[in-house]
């Protein structure tokens, strides 16, 4: 159980609601749900935004094999205890 509640969308700005509601959408759409984390971090829609273009452009990245970073994101996942 995380520490901090998932924020309220009506207390962010509209720039900051439109982005956050963005990211989520994106979520959804790859991995089928919203995650807690994406909801906690979204209290500080600049963090969540530099937290997403880091992550799209390590997913976009063409340096490493795709099955490669599927294994090591499987072996994160399992070190840190991630049930799925």
């Amino acid at each position: 159980m995380a520490r901090l509640e998932p924020v309220d969308l009506d207390q962010l700005g509209f720039c900051s609601r439109l982005l956050v509601r963005f990211i989520y959408w994106a979520t959804r759409k790859k991995l089928g749900k919203e995650l807690s984390p994406l909801k906690i971090a979204a209290h500080h829609p600049r963090l969540l935004f530099g937290r997403g273009l880091l992550e799209g452009l390590a997913l976009g990245s063409h340096a490493v094999d795709d099955r490669l970073k599927t294994l090591a994101s499987i072996r994160v996942a399992l070190l840190a205890g991630c049930p799925n």
